[in-house]
């Protein structure tokens, strides 16, 4: 046993070796500026053939390996399955991109048997076809209907014709053909053979019914219709292949009921009229469903967007404490969330990247025309004169002044040359280099050599047990961490595990995995706690000495400020 394992797993070695080389040449293939799409597509096919392989050896292995080891194994194959996805989707995307503009094909009004003689028919467009089974349907129908059926091409023509929309496993099936009509006959017939087996069209449409992305609310129109359009296009190509429904109907439809919110399955349950499950039943019902749900959206009246709604500590003026009990009803907050007052919603991003800052200041938008970026605008539903969604210009109470014109708009949106925006961007840029510098020679003015914290004593409880700890008030930090060491002494429970990019001084990254806990923090007057979600680090930081000056420790005094140093 362990012989076999230990060939499957050098075995495996060498094809995940493979893997890896394959996918840095992808990488270094997308990075070029004149990507070579038949490269491309041959990388492609030979990552699909190295993925079936290692998915066979990770089963094998997988028999062999013990319960303690499992969860590192499962691990690994993950990643390597992310790693092959990821490259393939950016690759296919890649592809496409190249390849849009050149799919356009004239079709010959002959094909048609109505006379058009005085109507100019548009271009039709046939999609390539890659070798996925589950487009094979759709790709023959097309192909056929306009190319394989018309009299009007001759067999050389109609090679010619397929072979431009082929690509990838597909194109390789047919590749080295000479362009002879007999050869055209054998390509198809090949290609039939390949990607047009009906046991595996038949898997393949199952399988995606039984992957039907589930729907978490009935009143969400979008996620419904998406779902009832993939059902009925996967049983359409079931019923083409001439599968009768009677034959799967009743393993389907228990399944496609789980993947439907509760109150639609009570609904179809209370409608049903028989004890049998029929898919045609199941189909109008949700047809019915949808077409109602969409019917009561056109008559619905226009609400505002709902702001987001979260819960702060409550004070109470009468007893002048806070309120523990409903401090935090349902959101749990980092420190950072309880300290700073400004919490970033989908409602202050910029309308432009949907990053967190000024419109202003968004470096994409500045690289747009003037149109691109009314053109965004008119996509959002945004207003011309704030940028800011959900309103037009005419009913904008803004009282912006464009520092360019004097007209009332932003100066982003401007009909100004951009030249001149972008000069402000410069010069705006300078002055705070300039601003940075001035804080950086007051700062080093300073009087003293030391710079004190913001430091807290607290507790940290875990069941019965209790740690004292001292806590730092960092109001730049996005994150709120615990030492490793406590987490191991009050036996903190792990609720997951994040990976986080560190950016340090100097521009230096660094990617760390850190454990999440759960934890509740108390005040020494145990009269105030709060759950707290953390991450553990080994070190936070060196240790703190405690005041000294005592001239600084009067100071304080008198200022009536506590000091859990004094204790």
């Amino acid at each position: 046993m362990d012989d076999k394992s230990g060939r499957l797993k050098k075995k495996r070695g060498v094809t995940r070796t493979s893997v890896t080389k394959i996918c840095k040449a992808i990488e270094t293939e997308l990075t070029k500026t004149d990507v070579n799409v038949d490269a491309l597509e041959e990388m492609l096919e030979q990552l699909a053939v190295e993925s079936n392989e290692l998915k066979n050896l990770d089963s094998q292995i997988e028999e062999f390996v013990s319960d303690d080891k499992l969860e590192k194994e499962v691990k690994e194959v993950a990643e390597y399955t992310q790693k092959i996805i990821t490259w393939k989707f950016r690759a296919t995307k890649k592809i496409r991109e190249r390849t849009k503009n050149v799919d356009s094909l004239n079709v010959p009004s002959s094909c048609y048997k109505e006379s058009s003689s005085n109507i100019k028919l548009p271009k039709l467009s046939i999609s390539k076809f890659y070798g996925q089974s589950s487009l094979w349907l759709s790709f023959w129908n097309s192909f056929e209907s306009a190319i394989h059926e018309n009299d009007s091409l001759s067999e050389v023509s109609k090679f010619n014709y397929l072979k431009a929309h082929l690509g990838g496993s597909a194109l390789s099936t047919i590749e080295g053909f000479a362009l002879t009509p007999e050869n055209y006959e054998i390509a198809i017939k090949l290609l039939k053979e390949r990607f047009g087996r009906s046991d595996v069209l038949i898997n393949t449409h199952l399988n995606n019914l039984l992957r039907i992305c589930p729907l978490k609310n009935s009143d969400d129109i979008v996620s419904f219709r998406k779902m009832f359009d993939n059902i009925q296009t996967e049983i359409r190509s079931l019923e083409s292949l001439d599968v009768l429904k009677e034959t799967y109907q009743n393993l389907l439809c228990p399944l496609l009921l789980k993947c439907l919110p509760p109150d639609l399955v009570l609904e179809y349950n209370k409608s049903m009229k028989s004890d049998k499950y029929e898919i045609n039943e199941l189909v109008d019902f949700l047809s019915i469903q949808l077409k109602a749900k969409e019917r009561s959206l056109m008559y619905a009246s226009p609400v505002s967007s709902k702001k987001e709604k979260y819960s702060y500590p409550r004070y109470d003026s009468s007893s002048e404490k806070i309120n523990n009990s409903r401090c935090f009803s349902s959101k749990r907050f980092s420190s950072s969330d309880l300290i700073s007052s400004e919490v970033k919603t989908k409602t202050n991003a910029c309308i432009f990247c949907n990053e967190f800052h000024a419109v202003g200041d968004c470096n994409y938008a500045l690289s747009l025309s003037l149109e691109q970026r009314k053109k965004i605008l008119s996509k959002k539903a945004a207003c011309f004169i704030c940028a800011k969604p959900f309103h037009l210009a005419k009913f904008c109470k803004s009282k912006i002044v464009c520092t360019l014109c004097g007209k009332r708009h932003l100066s982003i949106l401007c009909n100004q040359n951009n030249s001149v925006l972008k000069n402000n961007t410069h010069l705006n840029e300078n002055k705070d280099d300039n601003l940075l510098n001035e804080n950086f020679t007051l700062a080093n003015n300073l009087c003293s050599s030391e710079v004190y914290l913001q430091t807290l004593i607290v507790s940290v409880e875990n069941n019965d047990l209790k740690h004292y700890v001292r806590s730092i008030i960092d109001l730049g930090s996005q994150r709120s961490y615990v030492s490793k060491y406590v987490a191991d002494v009050m036996k903190l429970k792990c609720v997951g595990e994040q990976t986080v990019t560190h950016e340090l001084f100097g521009g230096l990254k660094r990617r760390e995995n850190h454990k999440k806990y759960s934890i509740e923090l108390r005040n020494t007057e145990n009269n105030f706690s709060c759950n707290v979600e953390v991450m553990d680090q080994n070190k936070i930081c060196t240790s703190l000495p405690k005041l000294k000056d005592p001239k600084n420790i009067e100071e304080l005094k008198q200022l009536g400020i506590f000091a859990s140093e004094f204790v």
